[in-house]
C-alpha cells in the first residue's frame, strides 16, 4: 500500500526518533543468543518489553544463561547512602553498570549485599553463584562492624577461590591496589605527584612529615585508608 504525504526522509526521522531500530537490533540479538524455539513471538515478547536503558536501572538476566555472577556490595553503618562510594540509591555508581554488562555478554546478574551481622546467610547466598564481583572497598568491612569481619569475609572469598570460583578482585589483589604507596610508585607518572611520600616507621613520619608539613597542606592517609576513613587534612 501506499503512505500518502510521507517521504523517505519523513520515514528515516520517524525510525529514528521512536528509537524502531534500536529495538528491532536488540531484539534480533538477543534471538540469536538465545535460540528460542518460536523466533516470532519472542520477537513481539521482546518488542513489548523493550525500552530505552537507563544506566543506573537493572536490566532482566536471560533465562537459562549458563553462568551466574553477583556484584557484592556492602553499605557501612551509619553512613550517608551506605558510604561515600554510593549513590543516592545505595548502589556504588558503576555496579549496576557492572551487572548490566555481564547481563549484555548473556550472562545472569544480580546485586547481593554483604551483611556484616549474619555472615551465615551471605554464605549461603554466595555459594549459588559461579562468580563474585566484590564492589567493596579495602578496609570498608572494618568500620561500623563486629570485630573480624574483614577477616571473615577475606577467608570466605579465598575459600571459593581454592575451590575454583572465580572471585574478582581477590583479598590479595585488594591489598595491593589499597596500599597507600602504590601512589608513591606512581609518582613520576603523569597521572602521580612526585611529593608523595610512605612512611614505613614511627621515626619516619615524624621526621618526614614535620619536613613537608611545614611549608604546604598535606593529606596524610592510613595503608588502607576507606570511604574517608583513615584520612586527614593537615
Amino acid at each position: 500500500s501506499v503512505l500518502p504525504n510521507l517521504t523517505m526522509e519523513d520515514a528515516r526521522k520517524y525510525i529514528d526518533g521512536s528509537k524502531l531500530q534500536d529495538a528491532i537490533s536488540e531484539s534480533i540479538t538477543t534471538i540469536l543468543r538465545e535460540r528460542p524455539a518460536n523466533p516470532v513471538l519472542r520477537m513481539s515478547e521482546l518488542l513489548a518489553a523493550w525500552g530505552p536503558k537507563r544506566y543506573n536501572t537493572l536490566r532482566e538476566s536471560p533465562p537459562g544463561a549458563k553462568f551466574k555472577l553477583c556484584v557484592v556490595q556492602f553499605k557501612v553503618p551509619g553512613a550517608k547512602n551506605g558510604g561515600s562510594d554510593k549513590g543516592p540509591d545505595g548502589n556504588r555508581v558503576d555496579s549496576i553498570p557492572i551487572a548490566n554488562s555481564v547481563i549484555a555478554a548473556g550472562g545472569a546478574c544480580d546485586l547481593v549485599l554483604y551483611d556484616a551481622e549474619d555472615h551465615a546467610a551471605f554464605v549461603e547466598t554466595s555459594a549459588k553463584y559461579d562468580a563474585l564481583i566484590v564492589r567493596i572497598n579495602p578496609g570498608q568491612l572494618s568500620q561500623g562492624t563486629p570485630e573480624g569481619t574483614q577477616k571473615k569475609f577475606d577467608d570466605l572469598m579465598n575459600e571459593y577461590i581454592s575451590k575454583g570460583k572465580l572471585v574478582w578482585s581477590s583479598p590479595k589483589i585488594q591489598t595491593q591496589m589499597g596500599a597507600k604507596d602504590a601512589l608513591v610508585n606512581i609518582g613520576k607518572l603523569n597521572c602521580g605527584l612526585e611529593d608523595s611520600y610512605a612512611y614505613y616507621s614511627e621515626e619516619e613520619l615524624v621526621a618526614g612529615f614535620k619536613k613537608t608539613c611545614a611549608f604546604q597542606p598535606r593529606v596524610i592517609k592510613q595503608n588502607r585508608g576507606s570511604a574517608g576513613g583513615g584520612i586527614w587534612l593537615c
